[in-house]
């Protein structure tokens, strides 16, 4: 969008993309978890000297720990996994597929969730504001009328749709 070869795109809201893009208020929120070999961390725990997490390189994870983590160091692979299996100690990701990667691993998705990732609709930031309006409106009428829950539901997706 931001090089104008799309006009429309379903995003996290992230302030790094704000620059950009404008967003609408959020259809759908989901939640970013870590996992681990470990068992006995705790969410707090991740953020320490010698830690490394294996994060999505430019996903809103990704940029949520950018912004957020203080000690630990963030590895950025295109595919999160082998980044993890190449002796990362903490995998992150959206909730879904990590905890089904933890399934089959033998991994321990760690609670609580360490983000909520509020999905919008966004445009380029050179639209117009009533641009972003226009679609809002669009966005809560498919909320009120319970379209984005039951698609959800039919995708067999769980996510929380936000009534704001």
């Amino acid at each position: 969008m931001v090089d104008g070869r799309a006009d429309l795109g379903f995003l996290a809201i992230e302030p790094a993309r704000e620059e950009g893009v404008r967003f609408t208020t959020p259809y759908v929120q989901i939640e970013g978890v870590f996992a681990t070999r470990d068992a006995s961390l705790t969410v707090a725990d991740v953020d320490r000297p010698g830690t490394t997490i294996a994060t999505r390189r430019g996903s809103a994870y990704d940029l949520y720990l950018t912004r957020t983590i203080e000690h630990a160091t963030i590895v950025r692979s295109d595919e999160v996994e082998q980044a993890y299996e190449g002796g990362a100690d903490v995998l992150s990701g959206v909730r879904q597929p990590i905890t089904a990667y933890a399934q089959e691993h033998g991994l321990t998705v760690l609670e609580p969730a360490f983000q909520a990732i509020r999905q919008a609709v966004a445009v380029p930031r050179e639209r117009p504001e009533r641009l972003v309006a226009g679609l809002d409106e669009i966005v809560a009428e498919l909320k009120a009328s319970g379209f984005v829950a039951e698609s959800l539901e039919r995708a067999g997706q769980v996510a929380t749709v936000p009534q704001d």
